[in-house]
């Protein structure tokens, strides 16, 4: 990024502003984790108002592609600065379904992941109201679900849980949450309920 960073003001010193803007934008994009794309969000702001360049606006799969990026690499707090403007748009959940339930997922899973699990939850629930036979819903249910164990909801992660077993009995989460159930159970000695969900698993899931 430091490279393209300098071909860019290289680029606009030798008045090749749309090449530089080119590299600024790919600069914001590609790397976001970085100082230069900071400075290269500025650059492009100053080139248009000073120069008369196109207002830079990313698009929805820009800026989840951003998020994306930040999220797998733990900068969430960034991460969330482009997913919101997704969620802030009003014409993408009806233009990009499938990008805007990754977005509401990926936002739940930020704050999940800084332990903000009140409103970790409230996403992750938003997530599955709005498409609940979407691509992540078993996602946002077992996630929902560890939010409601860390909020000490046992009886709803419960629920949540059994939910996602009778509706998603082939997810890849089937078997983590007879596990969970089985736990909560036996946490609070309720153990002829915790046999009985840890022999599903062996029953139902035996590999």
């Amino acid at each position: 990024p430091y490279g393209m960073f300098q071909l860019g003001v290289c680029m606009e010193k030798n008045n090749k502003l749309e090449d530089a803007y080119s590299v600024f934008k790919k600069i914001y994009l590609d790397f976001p984790e970085t100082e230069y794309a900071v400075y290269s969000f500025d650059n492009l702001n100053r080139l248009t108002n000073t120069e008369g360049l196109p207002i830079f606006k990313p698009t929805v799969q820009e800026l989840y592609s951003r998020g994306e990026k930040l999220f797998k690499i733990y900068y969430y707090t960034l991460a969330l600065e482009s997913f919101d403007k997704i969620l802030q748009d009003n014409s993408a959940a009806l233009n990009y379904p499938d990008i805007y339930s990754k977005t509401l997922f990926r936002t739940g899973m930020s704050y999940y992941n800084m332990n903000n699990y009140n409103t970790a939850r409230d996403y992750l629930q938003n997530n599955y109201d709005k498409y609940p036979a979407g691509e992540l819903a078993d996602d946002s249910l077992y996630y929902l679900g560890r939010c409601l164990t860390n909020l000490n909801d046992n009886d709803g992660a419960i629920q949540v849980y059994k939910r996602l077993i009778e509706l998603f009995p082939e997810s890849n989460y089937a078997d983590d949450c007879l596990y969970r159930i089985g736990r909560i159970s036996y946490i609070v000695d309720d153990l002829q309920n915790a046999a009985f969900y840890y022999q599903r698993i062996i029953d139902e899931y035996p590999s």
